[in-house]
């Protein structure tokens, strides 16, 4: 007997996903109890045993009947839990997928159903619901009429609990009339349940926190993959996943149970509409985008953002309000192409993950196996080829979450490792280089120690050349040598002291008059400024004395006072002037000349270096200062003005010592 490939297929994937909807009685197996010609005999049944019994076979089908007569023939008998176009317009023109319809079933219950509570339960059906008990009207989800205009749409979903006047016969007539005019599926579809009260309210329960615990479930994991893009900016598969995940999350609460009405009861159908089509497109640009910076393809760059172009105009689109249900309806029909392009795309690039061994690659085909299946029978259900069950999809996904949870953690697990293994190579690094600068330091302080006794003798050696009256050659010879070793003998000086100032020396506090130092430095470097006719000038009040170390304050000056005379011009001027706060004091120190390049000024105050390689000196002269300022507790700063260079030093008031 040849059954067809659409049974099969939905067979197949119930079994890999399972179904959510509890189908089976409180106390075991299900019975075998079929709709037979819209009549379903349940009267050698057990009330206390009954649990929530799914309504499937041949319910009475009056096509464009809000309220038949108790004795009408119906047009046609077929499921409820099935669109009426799959259903009846193959045989039946006049069925079409927009109209209304009335589904009537006769049930015929035991002697003692006044005795109970019984309860009726209806899944999404597409469009406005209301539901009657022999005749009388028990629930309404919108309000169906015969057009859009006297429809008052709504999802078709919802419960009622009741009880059977005590003069029943023990017969139920139970009608659900359903009203789309203008989706492109069809009315009906969804599921229903007949039961006890019990039985009804608890599958109500499980399937309320079954969407609870997918959407608490999605959220807290799409936060939490937001949260890892915050740690490392560098890993955008964690943004869009995270995207993704808070997107389905928003899109379980809008579908399945409709859990958002719960949380928010004045959210209208409209908007609740709206809001579910844009999660299912948008859904596409954060899958997709997290499928392409997980495992990126050059080659597959431009098609993938032509995709999420299509996806991003197609989600804009969805929030219009000058878009009807209907035409986002049709949308989605068309749209399912490009969900299937979606998903070949992320088979594709994990398909070259897997040729190319990339770590998290396996993990993420069997994830994406899970998210396959459940969006294929999500699309086949639209599409009316098997029967609806919203909640494969949620499910599907959550297994898929899970696998790329887990394939993200490893992947910033294996970062972090990676930080940590370098931050270990950069402290020894770090420990070699201090060692390295010890020693350099170690044998600089010896060189200058050891240097010292040799330029003492040189320099001995010349001042008694000078002393014996040589002749003009010797004289030239024996001032070269003087020169040469004072000039040499000022280089040792510089190193000692950098050796001395980084070991943070103790400092002879005494009274400086500043005034006074600033004097021994113009008049130190007084033969230099002649050489070039450099003028020099002083302005301090008398008695601006300071605690400080004598040596070292005079040293600092001293050092600016040379810089400012060798990067002079010809002609030039250097001044020195002295400033009295209450709490500080500050020595200016001027040149007029050709300044210092923006690009130099911080480089200047670091060891070794020199603005021009055809000056003097081993480029110590104003790290020496710098340093020799903050062992006082104050500092030295490049002061912009119009011309030449200023030096602004800032000395921090010490009271004396008694």
């Amino acid at each position: 007997m040849n059954f067809g490939w659409k049974p099969l297929a939905s067979i197949a994937l119930c079994l890999l996903f399972g179904c959510r909807e509890s189908m089976l009685p409180a106390n075991g197996a299900m019975p075998e109890i079929a709709i037979q010609k819209g009549t379903l005999d349940l009267r050698s049944t057990d009330p206390t045993t009954l649990g929530a019994l799914p309504l499937r076979g041949d319910w009475a089908f009056f096509w464009r009947q809000l309220q038949p007569a108790a004795n009408e023939e119906p047009l046609a008998y077929g499921p409820i839990d099935v669109s009426w176009t799959v259903a009846f317009s193959e045989k039946y023109s006049q069925v079409e997928s927009r109209g209304y319809a009335t589904y009537r079933l006769r049930i015929l219950l035991p002697a003692t159903a006044s005795h109970h509570v019984w309860g009726v339960r209806s899944m999404t059906q597409t469009g406005a619901l209301t539901i009657r008990l022999n005749g009388e009207p028990v629930l309404n989800d919108g309000l169906p009429g015969t057009s859009l205009e006297t429809t008052d749409l709504k999802s078709g979903k919802g419960q009622v609990l009741f009880r059977l006047p005590d003069a029943t016969t023990g017969e139920l007539l139970l009608e659900f009339t359903i009203a789309s005019p203008d989706h492109p599926r069809g009315g009906a579809g969804g599921p229903v349940h007949f039961g006890s009260a019990q039985a009804i309210e608890r599958l109500n329960r499980e399937g309320q926190a079954m969407d609870l615990f997918l959407a608490t479930g999605l959220l807290l994991f799409g936060i939490y993959h937001l949260g890892m893009f915050a740690i490392r900016r560098e890993e955008k598969a964690a943004l869009y996943f995270g995207m993704f995940l808070l997107v389905i999350a928003l899109r379980t609460l809008l579908s399945g149970e409709y859990l958002s009405r719960e949380l928010w009861p004045s959210l209208s159908f409209q908007v609740e509409m709206h809001l579910g089509y844009f999660t299912y497109f948008f859904a596409g640009v954060t899958a997709l985008l997290y499928f392409h910076f997980l495992f990126p393809a050059r080659f597959l760059t431009r098609f993938v953002y032509v995709l999420c172009s299509i996806a991003v105009f197609f989600s804009i689109l969805s929030l219009s309000p000058f878009v009807s249900r209907g035409d986002l309806a049709e949308i989605v029909r068309y749209y399912h192409s490009i969900t299937f392009l979606i998903l070949i795309t992320g088979l594709i690039l994990c398909g070259l993950a897997l040729k190319k061994k990339e770590p998290g690659s396996l993990i993420f085909l069997l994830g994406f196996i899970l998210l396959v299946g459940a969006a294929l029978y999500d699309i086949l259900s639209n599409l009316n080829i098997v029967s609806s069950s919203s909640a494969l999809f949620p499910l599907g996904l959550m297994g898929f979450s899970i696998s790329q949870s887990f394939l993200i953690y490893k992947r910033f697990s294996r970062t972090f490792s990676e930080v940590a293994l370098l931050s270990a190579r950069l402290r020894k690094t770090n420990a070699e280089l201090e060692e390295m600068a010890r020693v350099k330091d170690e044998f600089l302080a010896h060189l200058s120690h050891e240097l010292r006794t040799p330029l003492t003798l040189i320099q001995g050696s010349a001042e008694l050349l000078e002393m014996s009256e040589p002749d003009e050659l010797q004289k030239n010879s024996v001032k070269r040598i003087t020169e040469g070793s004072a000039t040499l003998s000022s280089y040792v000086d510089d190193l000692m002291l950098v050796t001395d100032v980084q070991s943070t020396p103790d400092l002879q506090w005494t009274a400086v008059d500043l005034a006074a130092c600033c004097r021994e430095a113009l008049n130190a470097v007084e033969g230099m400024a002649a050489m070039q006719n450099i003028t020099t000038h002083l302005d301090s009040p008398e008695g601006l004395t300071i605690e400080a170390d004598s040596r070292l304050t005079q040293r600092m000056i001293l050092n600016i006072a040379k810089n400012a005379v060798l990067y002079n011009v010809p002609g030039g001027r250097l001044s020195i002037s002295l400033e009295d706060n209450a709490d500080k004091v500050k020595i200016w120190i001027r040149d007029s000349g050709p300044g210092i390049p923006v690009s130099e000024r911080e480089a200047i105050f670091e060891k070794f270096h020199r603005l021009g390689e055809d000056k003097p000196g081993v480029g110590l002269g104003l790290f020496l200062a710098r340093k020799i300022a903050q062992l006082h507790g104050g500092q030295i700063s490049l002061v912009d003005s119009d011309s030449g260079a200023t030096f602004c030093i800032e000395l921090p008031v010490r009271q004396l010592s008694r």
